[in-house]
């Protein structure tokens, strides 16, 4: 098929880039002669090739950010293998979740698949964010007030906390459907995955 190996991860896997893909993307990048995988002392490694035709070969933003890590990790020429995989805290997630979405936005390009969520979408969970938070203000501009150490619990305070936790839980949810890398199948995308699998 025509789609790259990252891809195929993302049609088998019920629409959802695994980890499978980067390792795919470097045995691909590999065959392709971009890359030749070595090993030595029982150790994988990866040693980025610098020259020939390959270097006029398209990638796509994801292919370069694979060969760019794996670029950046080498020393005397090699990178070990986990260097795909490890780093820094936070390093690894954010670059990570950069493949994912670049990964998402090839097959998009495709025609493979779209947003789960849309602008629609994520317009409703923000007007709903906005919804809620105007009863816990009238809650809270309505509730008696003291200075009584003793009267914390009263039913005022407890519904302006109340409302303030749904409101926290709302804006949580709100955000991680506004960032959500979620896609669904399109039939060119279901087509395209039964073939795969």
């Amino acid at each position: 098929g025509d789609e790259t190996p990252a891809v195929v991860d993302l049609l088998t896997g019920g629409f959802t880039v695994a980890d499978d893909a980067v390792p795919a993307t470097v045995v691909d990048l590999a065959a392709r002669r971009h890359i030749e995988i070595e090993e030595l002392g029982g150790r994988v490694f990866l040693r980025p090739r610098r020259h020939g035709s390959h270097t006029d070969e398209l990638l796509t933003a994801y292919e370069r950010r694979v060969l760019d890590n794996i670029e950046r990790h080498t020393v005397d020429g090699r990178a070990p293998a986990e260097a795909i995989t490890i780093g820094p805290d936070g390093v690894s997630k954010r670059w990570s979740n950069s493949f994912v979405r670049e990964v998402n936005q090839h097959a998009q390009s495709l025609g493979l698949c779209h947003r789960r969520f849309d602008l629609k979408h994520i317009a409703i969970v923000w007007a709903i964010v906005v919804l809620a938070a105007g009863p816990s203000w009238v809650v809270a501009q309505a509730s008696p007030r003291t200075t009584d150490p003793t009267g914390w619990g009263s039913i005022g305070n407890l519904l302006v906390g109340l409302g303030f936790l749904v409101g926290f839980a709302l804006v949580w949810i709100a955000q991680r459907v506004s960032r959500s890398n979620a896609q669904r199948d399109t039939a060119d995308g279901r087509t395209a995955a039964a073939h795969w699998l």
